[in-house]
């Protein structure tokens, strides 16, 4: 009987032996994985004990091994071969979404979250409760351009410095007028820049009512067209106040018109005289505050390909 004849008969070991060393690997396996899962449910308990934070099942808690300084490092999604916008470029077959982990980096502890809207989410939540986490370079940059226009918001007080200060970029005048209703007691977000629904600011009255703005960094009169644009995008939000506001002064059509359909107009004049009752509250050397560079979900989202739609994560 030749050696091959023998290991195929029925009374050779190896197929025994064989399953056995299969058998012990996956036991192996078993062994490893439960045994990971109950260190990093360890990390999880441990990491809510000292810091009050519940994280979600996606965000791995590691060990801080290479003693990273308090930090946010947020990674975004990238196409492994992108057209110039970062967009997916569709000539090549095997194109695919890499999508890196974002990281939190606290004292002993090395946070993996899956998307960088969770990492952002995890260290304003650690911030708030007084825990130190540098910012990262998106809200360094944030920072610098928020300072500058509070710098701008609080030395523009006439008409000619409003122009000379957001001509190259109307949008901030819209951020400009949104502050002034603030200063009132109003709640004020601006529209997306590149929306054009006929209306700038959307406004909350100290007393809940709602309201529509429109601004225009404009040299000449604003003529009864604009106004009507404006009262015609109210009919699909059905506001309350409506404001028109503007660099300039408007014609006696405009005039004629708003007064028919409630509308506020605010002049150069008016406007003056707005910037004027509101410069009391304004300070040029008055710091940031932490709110005010904290990254929202658009300023991430904008991080995104453009044919990739980012997650919604209410931040």
């Amino acid at each position: 009987m030749t050696l091959s004849s023998f290991l195929l008969t029925e009374q050779s070991p190896l197929p025994l032996i064989a399953s056995l060393c299969f058998l012990l690997l996956a036991l192996i396996l078993v062994f490893v994985i439960l045994v990971r899962r109950a260190y990093r449910l360890y990390l999880r308990n441990e990491f809510r004990r000292i810091y009050g934070v519940d994280i979600t099942p996606d965000i791995l808690p590691r060990r801080n091994k290479l003693r990273t300084s308090n930090s946010l490092v947020l990674h975004y999604p990238y196409w492994s071969t992108a057209k110039s916008d970062g967009s997916q470029d569709r000539r090549y077959r095997h194109n695919y979404l890499i999508a890196p982990p974002s990281f939190v980096f606290l004292e002993d502890f090395a946070l993996s979250c899956p998307t960088p809207f969770q990492a952002a989410w995890l260290a304003k939540t650690l911030r708030a409760k007084g825990f130190f986490i540098a910012r990262c370079p998106e809200e360094e940059r944030k920072y610098r351009e928020t300072l500058e226009h509070n710098h701008r918001y609080r030395t523009a007080c006439t008409i000619d410095t409003l122009i000379a200060s957001f001509s190259d970029d109307p949008t901030e005048f819209e951020e400009y007028c949104a502050q002034l209703f603030r200063d009132l007691g109003y709640q004020a977000n601006t529209t997306r820049k590149t929306a054009d629904g006929g209306y700038d600011i959307v406004l909350t009255s100290p007393a809940g009512a709602t309201g529509l703005a429109e601004c225009k960094l404009y040299h000449s009169k604003i003529g009864r067209p604009f106004i009507q644009k404006l009262i015609g995008a109210n009919h699909a939000v059905g506001a309350t106040e409506l404001y028109f506001i503007t660099t300039s002064e408007f014609t006696n059509e405009a005039i004629a018109c708003a007064a028919e359909a409630n509308v506020v107009l605010i002049d150069k004049h008016r406007l003056n005289e707005l910037i004027d009752s509101c410069r009391p509250q304004r300070r040029v050397d008055q710091e940031v505050s932490a709110d005010e560079c904290t990254l929202s979900y658009e300023d991430i989202a904008a991080h995104y390909p453009p044919d990739a739609a980012p997650p919604f994560f209410p931040l």
